[in-house]
């Protein structure tokens, strides 16, 4: 169960006359960790530095040299000591720190120790009791340096001299997600924890856990998530003793203080965890309330320490406290232990009910040399989701060389061909010869002038291009009959080209169709699009989606928006399909996975859903709105722990931004939460496809939210933008279950969002107006109830609280991208009601901030009815 040993450097002195024999005196030690030993290796070289003995003379000079002893160590065994079957399994480590905000009635005393007891599973069906003793108080008074350095878990003959691990130091904090037992205003308990007593071990101790032990120890933490650990004050009986009633009379008193800390070692089943460290308070003991809490009974051992041995101590799981007692007797510093009586329990409770008072808490650390659950590499993570995704057919390939080497060819034919025209003409004005004579005396004329050969050079090179970009010929020929079949092809296909390109110079002139250009924007195409939406014309809006798609197959947001689209309109298969085109383009996308494993939960296709969660977690560990949706996801499903997991893990990537925001490193903000969307985060993706810096390939998310902000809120609004309403609805709720901008006017706003995009109008009706009392001069909230209103066929209303919207919009310098919905509605209801008048002014305020071919349309119905 120790796994290490220690070498102990002894000082031998000649024998003196009277002495029977010679003085040795401990000077120097070192530990050794010999676990490499059982993990397959058979030799094992260090250097250690050696450590004075306390109490030695070395000790007193240890800190004024400036080099300590050092000694090389090497270990061999010619067999492993385990077998290939046993060297994989695992190894638990508890690391005990110190138990903090003691009871003040607490007093330092060398008569008494502190113990840490807990169970540890030995086999599938068995478990044993394991202790670190030796825990040593010091008072509030007491300046008491905050040593970090660990030991090893020592024997009771070791107590006094505990075996530092050399390499080995305590964190020097506890991080705020630490803080398991301690939430919100809790946490100040650790502000305070240096002002009382506190009981310090610092120690490690390693339990050996094989295949059907640790699966024991996983299905343990699977049904009850917390395990027992027990605290213990005893007494060590003294020989100076007067009688023995009054030391049991001392041990009744002193031993009365036992507590249970639970330690919720569920994130021990998360995927790839292997370490659980934090403050746990120390609750009463209480054998019903350990049932109830760990789903098992507590193991009865509430005095384990220095009565009895190490072979006592590994060899039972239970304690036979008469046993101890019966030991204690027989030497110096025994423990004496009580024999537990049932007419004591009530007495121990009310004694143990200090550490509750005192909010007493310990820090300590389980880890395990291997994840109990592994986690999936990012490489099987995508090959999986590969099953799920069709491969895409590749792009075509664009075969630029041949046709740049043709058209190189066919403009030197145009540039020869104009300098021939050039000479043919000079020659006719020269003299009135016929044609055939023209012809001799321009081919004289070339020849004698030199230009039939740089006629010849200029056309070579860009011959020989197209023999190697459009044939591919770049070897010699196999015979003469091979050259000629190839020179003639290339003789046919020579002319062919040359009378291409001297008929577009000297041929007659062809008016060809000029290509049409596009008028429209992507981002204006998106606002057609989003327009159509509002007017509840859905096929409008889905063309101007697949032109958007058009432009650029390879733009991820624009995929992700008609996905949304088709989400809106309630058809999962298409916004399925949209989504993995995105996962086509590039598999890495974040944003992408998410609506992806959202769009397969609501199919309940659970599996491939996880799937897709947990690849975009591997994909960007640092992802908020991630984790948040993970979370959700897992709620839905009733996975407990794996919701506990997710939120936590959101929750201290906040909370390490926030913590890096008041500590002014703002640099670091971005990496922290560079994955929470804003509130348009689905449409801004496409506002900046026609930007240049544009890289779809990479995380499309825009700036980062807040730290300030609830993560449900963020999840709320992405989850809004891209119309995933029921994972919507369940954030929302979220935010009231955990009390976190509950009932805020943001909350309000998203509600009421919610409830008007379920058709639920009477509702969001309700709630809008409570946000109104909060943000009386929020234009997009009256234009909101303009739209409900609408809906409930109340036009005059509906008209008010437009044109108050309007009002307040004005004044606002927000964002006013709601505007152009409030001016097209408030049109159409004008228009419908004979205010032709009011109808035109308003479409033509329409098309002047956003001008679309409805709004426009607009104004000619107007106009049309006012002839």
């Amino acid at each position: 169960m120790k796994r290490w040993s220690h070498i102990t450097v002894l000082e031998s002195f000649p024998k003196e006359k009277k002495q029977k024999e010679e003085k040795i005196t401990s000077l120097y030690y070192c530990t050794i960790d010999l676990l490499p030993l059982l993990q397959g290796e058979s030799t094992l070289s260090l250097c250690k530095t050696l450590l004075a003995v306390n109490g030695s003379d070395e000790s007193t000079l240890e800190n004024n040299q400036h080099s300590k002893p050092e000694v090389d160590v090497t270990v061999s065994v010619r067999r492993s000591p385990l077998t290939k079957e046993h060297v994989n399994c695992n190894i638990l480590s508890v690391t005990l720190e110190s138990c903090y905000s003691m009871p003040a009635t607490w007093s330092p005393d060398q008569n008494l120790t502190y113990i840490i007891s807990l169970p540890v599973p030995t086999s599938a069906e068995k478990e044993q009791g394991i202790a670190l003793p030796g825990g040593v108080l010091y008072s509030s008074s007491e300046n008491v340096a905050d040593s970090r350095q660990l030991h090893w878990c020592c024997s009771s003959v070791d107590l006094g001299n505990p075996k530092a691990i050399h390499d080995r130091l305590l964190p020097a904090e506890i991080r705020e997600c630490d803080l398991v037992d301690f939430k919100g205003e809790e946490g100040a308990v650790f502000r305070k924890a240096a002002e009382r007593p506190r009981v310090t071990w610092n120690m490690l101790r390693r339990c050996y856990l094989d295949e059907d032990a640790a699966s024991s120890f996983q299905a343990k933490i699977s049904k009850g998530r917390f395990w027992p650990v027990e605290i213990t004050r005893a007494l060590k009986a003294s020989l100076n003793a007067t009688s023995t009633a009054k030391v049991k009379k001392e041990n009744e008193d002193q031993s009365m203080y036992h507590g249970l800390i639970y330690v919720n070692l569920s994130p021990l089943l998360y995927p790839g965890v292997n370490k659980v460290r934090g403050a746990f308070r120390i609750h009463p003991y209480s054998e019903s309330a350990c049932c109830e809490k760990t789903k098992r009974a507590p193991l009865a051992m509430p005095a384990i320490g220095h009565g009895m041995s190490d072979e006592m101590k590994n060899s039972s799981s239970t304690i036979n406290p008469k046993k101890l007692g019966k030991d204690a007797k027989r030497g110096a510093s025994k423990m004496e232990i009580p024999v537990p009586e049932e007419d004591a329990t009530l007495s121990n409770q009310v004694a143990g009910k200090e550490f509750e008072d005192a909010n007493a808490y310990v820090v300590m650390e389980f880890s395990l040399e291997r994840s109990l659950v592994p986690k999936s590499t990012v490489e099987e993570l995508s090959e999986s989701v590969s099953d799920y995704i069709k491969p895409r057919s590749p792009f075509p390939k664009v075969q630029n060389g041949a046709e740049k080497a043709v058209s190189a060819y066919q403009a030197e034919i145009i540039k020869v061909a104009t300098i021939v025209l050039d000479e043919i003409g000079k020659i006719d004005n020269e003299s009135g010869d016929s044609t055939g004579q023209r012809r001799l005396k321009l081919m004289h004329e070339l020849n004698a002038s030199g230009k039939y050969f740089t006629f010849k050079e200029r056309l070579k090179y860009v011959i020989v291009n197209i023999v190697r970009e459009k044939y591919f010929r770049v070897s010699i020929f196999k015979d003469k009959a091979e050259m000629q079949n190839f020179l003639s092809d290339l003789y046919v296909y020579l002319v062919d080209r040359m009378h291409n390109a001297l008929n577009s110079v000297v041929g007659p002139e062809s008016e060809a169709a000029p290509v049409p250009q596009f008028t429209s924007t992507i981002l204006q195409l998106r606002h057609f699009a989003k327009e159509a939406e509002s007017l509840n014309n859905m096929e409008a809006a889905g063309t101007y989606y697949l032109e958007i798609i058009a432009r650029d197959k390879t733009n991820i947001g624009s995929w992700l928006n008609y996905g949304s689209f088709w989400l809106l309109a309630g058809d999962m298969t298409k916004a399925e399909e949209c989504f993995k085109e995105c996962l086509q383009i590039n598999q890495s996308n974040v944003p992408s996975l998410l609506l992806t494993g959202l769009v397969h939960a609501m199919q309940e296709k659970y599996q491939a859903a996880e799937r897709f969660f947990e690849l975009a977690i591997s994909v960007d560990p640092q992802n908020v709105l991630a984790w948040t949706i993970l979370g959700l996801y897992h709620e839905s499903i009733g996975n407990d722990i794996g919701f506990e997991r997710a939120y936590s893990e959101a929750n201290r990537l906040t909370s390490d931004c926030r913590h890096a925001l008041s500590n002014g490193t703002r640099n670091d903000t971005p990496d922290k939460l560079s994955s929470q969307p804003s509130k348009d985060s689905v449409s801004t993706i496409v506002e900046g496809a026609d930007s240049p810096d544009l890289q779809p390939d990479k995380k499309a998310l825009p700036m980062p939210a807040q730290p300030e902000t609830s993560i449900f809120l963020e999840a709320a609004h992405f989850l809004l933008d891209a119309n995933v309403l029921p994972f919507a609805e369940r954030a929302l709720a979220k935010m009231v279950v955990a009390g976190n901008l509950g009932h805020s006017s943001d909350y309000l706003k998203l509600l009421a969002k919610l409830y008007y995009m379920k058709g639920n109008y009477k509702e969001a009706e309700s709630v809008v107006q409570s946000a109104l009392e909060q943000e009386f001069q929020n234009a997009e909230l009256w234009a909101l109830v303009g739209h409900i209103k609408q809906k409930l066929g109340d036009m005059a209303k509906a008209i008010e609280n437009y044109e108050r919207a309007l009002s307040f919009a004005a004044q606002a310098t927000a964002d006013s991208h709601y505007l152009h919905a409030v001016y097209m509605k408030l049109g159409d209801i004008c228009l419908s009601m004979n205010k032709f008048e009011s109808a035109k002014h308003t479409y033509l305020l329409a098309c002047k901030s956003s001008p679309s071919c409805y709004s426009w349309l607009g104004v000619g119905k107007a106009c049309y009815r006012l002839i």
